[in-house]
């Protein structure tokens, strides 16, 4: 299964500013989107998130801050108290990079969302041309970051290839003799061998 982010932030500019030039992704090659990724955290109201690697990145990036799982209440059982709407799953903003300090990230526009540890922030890329004759992808989701395609073209797309998440997004069950775990949904991965209102 692939995420899908339905909430849309156009505070800034909607096609990207071009500043990653021209990319031509060659017949026969791979091309990751995500290549500037790191889990991380923020809550609401503040102009910061915590990263585990801000080395990786750099002022005027423009940034992908996305909650992946929320499984808070959810660590040992299906808990069926803790309702989808109640979940921070797919909750995601974007920003602008002003200056970095220890492993924060600084912006001007406050959060408007909570974002706990199974959050990642990803570098969006920002092509001035694109033409894409082989793949455009992502890295698998691994349970800390991966999953998600994104990027901007401010000039041309061509599309001559292939976009393609497929198999990049939860993880899906397993089976055992006793019966089977349910694959990877809003509440991360079943540690309970039973059947869940999770699903991929």
């Amino acid at each position: 299964s692939t995420m899908l982010f339905s909430q849309h932030q156009y505070d800034l500019p909607l096609f990207g500013d071009g500043s990653d030039g021209d990319l031509v992704v060659a017949d026969g090659e791979t091309y990751y989107t995500d290549q500037v990724k790191s889990q991380g955290s923020g809550s609401i109201g503040n102009n910061y998130v915590s990263v585990s690697n801000s080395g990786i990145f750099s002022v005027g990036d423009k940034i992908i801050i996305a909650t992946m799982i929320d499984n808070q209440g959810n660590s040992a059982v299906y808990d069926w108290t803790f309702l989808p709407e109640t979940n921070l799953t797919g909750n995601n903003e974007t920003r602008v990079i002003d200056f970095i300090i220890s492993n924060n990230i600084y912006f001007s526009d406050p959060l408007i969302y909570d974002y706990t540890s199974q959050s990642q922030i990803i570098r969006l890329p920002e092509f001035n041309n694109l033409t894409i004759n082989g793949t455009l992808t992502c890295s698998a989701w691994d349970g800390s970051t991966g999953g998600v395609v994104a990027f901007s073209v401010s000039n041309e797309l061509i599309l001559n290839g292939t976009i393609d998440a497929s198999g990049k997004g939860f993880r899906g069950g397993s089976e055992n003799i006793s019966g089977g775990y349910p694959g990877e949904g809003l509440y991360g991965l079943a540690n309970e061998d039973y059947n869940s209102h999770r699903a991929n």
